[in-house]
């Protein structure tokens, strides 16, 4: 996986803990992920391809609630660090 500083996000699709819903842009680069009940933090960087989405929107893994907005912007994590 590559950091979430770095690259740029990929949606591989829903799977077993990372259900939730993709935002996308105009070119359908991933901008955000909508938690979804029952999703894990682990499964949902994998299915991004990203490293600490969590983290980097200022929240602890435990935290983690359905119909968390976790932003997949480079601008935003830089914004809260």
């Amino acid at each position: 996986m590559t950091s979430a500083l770095e690259g740029t996000p990929r949606d591989y699709g829903p799977r077993e803990a990372a259900n939730g819903t993709v935002e996308t842009d105009g070119a359908g680069t991933p901008v955000a992920y909508i938690v979804a009940p029952d999703d894990a933090a682990s499964a949902i960087e994998a299915r991004l391809c990203f490293d600490l989405i969590i983290l980097h929107n200022g929240i602890d893994y435990a935290e983690l609630q359905p119909g968390m907005r976790l932003s997949l912007l480079a601008e935003d994590f830089k914004a809260k660090n």
